[in-house]
């Protein structure tokens, strides 16, 4: 099963400049990004997915693959699933497994595990969510508590809250 990684990193970060060149320990957050899936040896590629050469030199520096997203896929209008799809008409493997930079609390442990559910699962679509144990409601209407008895937090059913800090797709 080939696994590859892709490290979506736009330069021109509306809400925070240049967020994925933002420094976390002294490093860039798409290098820590880079690097926590170089560690888990999990992918059989790991590349960059970006419209900015600044991003290939951080690459190549950290001696992984490089992909130029067409400018029109680097701006506000572009959803996820638009260079998503670029990068898969042009890249061949099973899955691809994309991993936020800015989501530093990912670790390598999440990663391994995230990806082994992958394969074990075989799902077209896997995201990650985070479990909430809060009171929730939609329309005005309870999701996982009553309005009429008091349930303590710990009791509740938790909600699934969906973080986007890494995704699974099934290339096919």
């Amino acid at each position: 099963m080939n696994i590859i990684a892709m490290i979506p990193a736009r330069l021109g970060s509306q809400r925070l400049k240049q967020k994925n060149l933002q420094p976390l320990n002294g490093e860039p957050l798409i290098v820590h990004a880079i690097r926590k899936a170089k560690r888990s040896n999990m992918f059989d590629e790991i590349w960059v997915n970006s419209e900015a050469d600044v991003f290939l030199d951080i690459s190549n520096d950290e001696c992984v693959n490089f992909h130029k997203r067409p400018n029109h896929l680097a701006d506000n209008n572009a959803t996820s699933e638009d260079f998503v799809y670029e990068f898969l008409k042009i890249h061949e493997c099973d899955y691809l497994v994309q991993i936020h930079s800015i989501a530093p609390l990912l670790t390598v442990d999440d990663t391994q595990r995230f990806v082994t559910e992958l394969k074990k699962t075989k799902v077209d679509v896997l995201l990650s969510v985070e479990d909430v144990k809060i009171e929730c409601a939609y329309q005005n209407k309870p999701i996982n508590f009553s309005y009429n008895k008091k349930t303590n937090s710990q009791m509740l059913d938790p909600i699934q809250r969906i973080t986007w800090s890494i995704t699974g797709w099934k290339r096919d």
